[in-house]
């Protein structure tokens, strides 16, 4: 039966390679046989066939008298620890994987045979380790023997092996629903509904907007939550497979038009895309600012329609800043930023969406376009990313001088000497002065702060208090800036 499912595999495959169609690298592994039998030449036949074909496929040298390290070398390209990265697809097997052998990205076993207690449990467990959530929140069982009896089986195994007492009555776990059995997962209609509900709290707590964020921190901490419910969900819900359900209507996740799923949670694209860019970007920033030595927290969403960055769009909005700055335009100004922000807070790339945010403050303190007066009016972007990249650049400049004229460090060090002080700074480490460059500064910049500063809360510091101070100051910065990027 493996050999059948393996050389059906193989002539799908020929044909898909032909047409260009999707080709699957599969394999298939089964112990030698070494009984004085009518199937034994047979059955070493078609291992022998299928280790060639693997080897040809796999640039390998396995033979009859290696099949051990054939498996072994199986294992790896089917758990992704192959040296090569060229990994398998599917691997068909016979009473073989069921203990040691540990893949986390394993997503579907496919069975086509009757499996029992401790054999069911050992096979199926192969699925139930959790790679990320937002890619498999599961394991998935396709069972193609008779699904009613091999369900009653799953539930007795599961009543034996699954429950932590399953010592005391374990057939009371025999008829739960799937809902009190945390073993199996609820019908895709029940795990609709539960999306529906969370989305229908995260409009509450939004004002019905899905962009207000609450005022009180506990409705924002449970909003937080919210959004990580929602996260997991809707990714169990991308796990069912196109169907119907008992009435006829269409069940399941179809990848090709992924807008049903919405019409079937009752959103639409603009309120998934709420829910999953700009709603949790508000809310992270919300919850920063209310605690600062907070790491970065991480709130990565699940689309179910992907969102597409129009970057014709937005150089329409850098161009319409830039001249809008030129002309004097405060109204223009302000409804240009605003542009801005609404875009970069529906960007899942945080760290682009931070350089699109510092271009503007960057246009708006005049930092860019440096070369103003010698520009021809009104002013046009070519390329937006290099825009981006320079306008960045001038900013971090512009912030990294004005911080040396507050301490009176001008004389002391440049620019791009302090640049490269801060290059392979970690956030929130002590690791400047490793070659003694910060206490260098400090020396110097004491002997000429009183003339130098800005600011006259830095003149009045005594010595020893300015040299602790700028050492914070400077630490200070290069976390700002570690932030920023």
């Amino acid at each position: 039966m493996a050999m059948m499912y393996y050389d059906e595999f193989q002539r799908v495959n020929a044909e898909h390679q032909k047409n260009g169609g999707l080709v699957l690298k599969v394999a298939v592994t089964f112990s030698q046989s070494t009984g004085n039998d009518d199937n034994m030449v047979e059955n070493n036949k078609n291992l022998s066939r299928a280790v060639d074909i693997y080897n040809a496929q796999f640039g390998t040298s396995f033979g009859m008298d290696d099949i051990a390290g054939y498996t072994a070398d199986v294992v790896s390209r089917l758990n992704k620890t192959a040296f090569d990265k060229n990994y398998l697809d599917l691997v068909i097997v016979v009473d073989q994987l069921l203990t040691g052998f540990d893949a986390p990205g394993l997503n579907t076993l496919y069975v086509d045979r009757i499996l029992r207690n401790a054999s069911l449990i050992q096979a199926y467990s192969r699925t139930n380790r959790i790679a990320d959530m937002q890619t498999k929140p599961f394991g998935r069982i396709v069972n193609y023997r008779w699904p009613v009896e091999n369900e009653k089986l799953m539930n007795k195994a599961l009543s034996i092996y699954a429950n932590k007492s399953s010592a005391f009555g374990q057939e009371d776990l025999l008829d739960k629903e799937p809902e009190d059995n945390p073993v199996t997962v609820p019908s895709f209609n029940e795990q609709l509904d539960n999306v529906k509900k969370t989305v229908d709290r995260i409009k509450e707590l939004t004002n019905q907007t899905l962009e207000e964020v609450p005022k009180s921190e506990e409705d924002q901490d449970e909003l937080y939550k919210l959004l990580r419910k929602y996260n997991k969900e809707v990714e169990v819900l991308k796990q069912y497979d196109l169907g119907t359900d008992d009435e006829g209507n269409e069940i399941g996740y179809d990848y090709d038009h992924p807008e049903k799923l919405l019409q079937k949670m009752d959103i639409s694209e603009n309120d998934e895309k709420m829910i999953t860019t700009v709603l949790p970007n508000l809310i992270k920033k919300e919850l920063h600012d209310r605690n600062r030595e907070m790491p970065d927290i991480d709130l990565r969403m699940t689309h179910i329609k992907e969102v597409v960055i129009n970057y014709d769009y937005l150089t329409h909005l850098i161009e319409e800043l830039i001249n809008k700055v030129h002309e004097g335009d405060e109204e223009g100004i302000r409804k240009a930023q605003d542009k801005i922000r609404e875009f970069t807070l529906s960007m899942d790339n945080r760290a682009y969406a931070k350089q699109i945010e510092r271009t503007s403050r960057a246009i708006v303190n005049k930092q860019y376009p440096r070369d103003a007066e010698s520009q021809k009016w009104p002013y046009h972007v070519k390329d937006v990313h290099e825009v981006i990249s320079q306008a960045n650049e001038a900013g971090i400049d512009d912030i990294i001088y004005q911080f040396r004229i507050k301490w009176g460090i001008t004389d002391v060090i440049n620019t791009d000497e302090l640049k490269s002080i801060f290059a392979n700074h970690r956030l929130g480490k002590k690791d400047l002065n490793d070659s003694g460059k910060i206490d260098a500064i400090k020396k110097d910049a004491a002997e000429i702060y009183k003339k130098r500063a800005t600011d006259e809360k830095v003149v009045k510091l005594s010595k020893i208090k300015y040299r602790n101070s700028l050492s914070d100051a400077i630490y200070e910065l290069a976390d700002e800036l570690k932030r920023e990027n």
